[in-house]
């Protein structure tokens, strides 16, 4: 157990999540888990991880015009299978690029700044 960012108890880890039981605090989602499917991330979501096994997996990101400036996304492969792609909408991009790639392991902050996808780290 834990506290998110705003002081609210959590469980688990993201793999242990599903599109089911996905927690839900102050009306928002903590974390949800892609598993065997790829995902349109929701302007509600927080963490979005990749836990499936059966091959690379995309997430795309919202459209900008409907996010607010400020707005983050976090995102996890902590799957085993492949690599998880997180996808601008469209045309739009994420720090100049089309898309990133998340190998095993990896991790990225995405934020909505001046109307705009940017990778924080």
């Amino acid at each position: 157990m834990g506290l998110d960012q705003f002081g609210s108890e959590y469980t688990g880890f993201p793999e242990q999540a599903s599109r089911a039981n996905s927690e839900h605090r102050r009306g928002r989602k903590l974390y949800l888990a892609v598993d065997d499917e790829d995902y349109s991330v929701l302007v509600t979501d927080y963490v979005v991880a990749m836990t499936g096994n059966s091959g690379s997996r995309t997430a795309t990101l919202p459209v900008l015009s409907m996010v607010q400036n400020g707005k983050s996304f976090y995102f996890l492969n902590s799957g085993d299978g492949g690599d998880f792609v997180v996808d601008g909408n469209g045309a739009e991009t994420i720090s100049g690029n089309s898309s990133i790639t998340l190998s095993q392991w990896g991790a990225a902050l995405i934020m909505k700044a001046n109307d705009t996808w940017f990778r924080v780290f």
